[in-house]
């Protein structure tokens, strides 16, 4: 299939004027695609339909479209046109054809720039990612003031399998997974510099929440792997926090396997990283002073038992850790980005490619940000990740970290 089938559209229909002498030849209307080429073709579609000279007419028409210098703005990128509007003849038709052409080398790259636009601000405040989705909404609103049918576009199995056929086409899934495999092996050197057996058991959740969004990219569905990326943040977070407070108490392996298992069961919470630790480190060394012998088992119900409280994470707690720990990426922000898209975000009606290159860029920088915690906390290098040679892209608002291409 070429991408002008592949490519999503949205879940309506376009019709030409009646009894009219031109027919409107581009009948998909393709999501991103600048909404000022559709309008246009709609309007000039209608005044074309009453006139005797349609090529002088749509010759002016197009002229002035052109020429606007806030349209231009919108229908080029670097200088190339997105698209371009003919109208012409057919030799199997007495109608003259209106037609939409897509550049679509130039489109594409006109989406990817935008969404790495779109992800920078980000790094400026968390709540910026609904811009993304504002971004979709609004040129598909300027276009159809009614409200789509999801079952047409998203929810549409064949829709779907063109969509990741052109994901696949434009490298954009495989990129995806390279970044979750980059992930996969920084968690696996936290387990390496750790070096006891009980890390396993944290780390598992890290793995499990890379697997999640693998899982989602089956069905490209992009609101769920925020879930799991701002899930594997605050994992991070405990697994830092409960592998100091075991170390602190000592017999490491043992109490930091007691505590992955308690935090599972605990009732009572606390957002604060030092009044959480302070409250671990007292009363099991104050226990730990009262018994001859150390049952792991009788430990576990005694924190039960004195409901001992569990760290649950908020931005102030987040704010507390990048202290603690001298975290100097923005992962507040990307905590929050998620956070913004998990509570206020419901799934668009039809599939969007904007939204994948602007999840593909997040999840570079998410996994830099991450790449640079690990190595500052557990003083990791970047050669001990699976000994794979990692180089950094400088980008105009960070650093984020991708393998050389082979």
């Amino acid at each position: 299939m070429n991408l002008s089938e592949l490519f999503p559209s949205y879940p309506i229909q376009v019709i030409s004027p009646r009894k009219a002498n031109i027919k409107i030849a581009s009948r998909r209307v393709y999501v991103d695609f600048p909404y000022v080429f559709w309008n246009f073709i709609g309007e000039v579609a209608l005044e074309l339909a009453k006139s005797k000279s349609p090529q002088e007419i749509f010759k002016k028409r197009l002229q002035l479209f052109s020429s606007d210098e806030e349209i231009k703005r919108i229908i080029t990128f670097n200088d190339s046109p997105l698209g371009s509007i003919s109208l012409t003849a057919h030799p199997f038709t007495t109608k003259l054809l209106l037609k939409l052409r897509v550049n679509w080398r130039t489109f594409f790259q006109y989406l990817d720039d935008k969404a790495r636009k779109l992800v920078e601000r980000v790094e400026l405040d968390g709540s910026n990612i609904k811009e993304v989705y504002n971004e979709i909404a609004d040129n598909y609103f300027k276009i159809a003031p009614f409200v789509p049918d999801p079952e047409k576009g998203r929810f549409n199995v064949y829709e779907l399998e063109k969509f990741k056929k052109l994901l696949k086409r434009l490298n954009e899934e495989q990129s995806i997974r390279r970044s979750l495999s980059e992930f996969r092996r920084i968690i696996k050197s936290i387990e390496k510099s750790v070096g006891v057996e009980s890390m396993k058991l944290w780390t598992l959740q890290l793995e499990s929440d890379i697997y999640g969004v693998e899982k989602c990219l089956e069905n490209v569905d992009i609101l769920a792997c925020y879930f799991y990326l701002r899930n594997a943040l605050e994992n991070f977070i405990k697994l830092v926090i409960y592998n100091d407070i075991a170390k602190n108490i000592g017999f490491h392996d043992e109490m930091l396997r007691v505590l992955f298992f308690y935090e599972k069961v605990a009732g009572d919470r606390c957002c604060s990283i030092q009044e959480v630790k302070k409250k671990y480190v007292r009363r099991i060394t104050r226990y730990l002073l009262n018994i001859t012998e150390i049952d792991l088992e009788k430990m576990y119900f005694m924190m039960i038992s004195k409901r001992f409280p569990k760290l649950s994470i908020n931005r102030q707690t987040i704010e507390e850790f990048q202290k603690s720990y001298n975290v100097d990426v923005p992962i507040k922000n990307y905590w929050s980005a998620c956070s913004e898209v998990i509570h206020n975000q419901s799934p668009l009606p039809f599939f969007s490619l904007l939204e994948v290159k602007a999840f593909n860029y997040f999840l570079k920088r998410y996994v830099g940000y991450f790449l640079s915690m690990v190595k500052n906390i557990f003083n990791v290098k970047a050669r001990d990740i699976a000994g794979e040679e990692i180089v950094h892209e400088q980008f105009s608002m960070g650093r984020v970290l991708s393998k050389k291409a082979k």
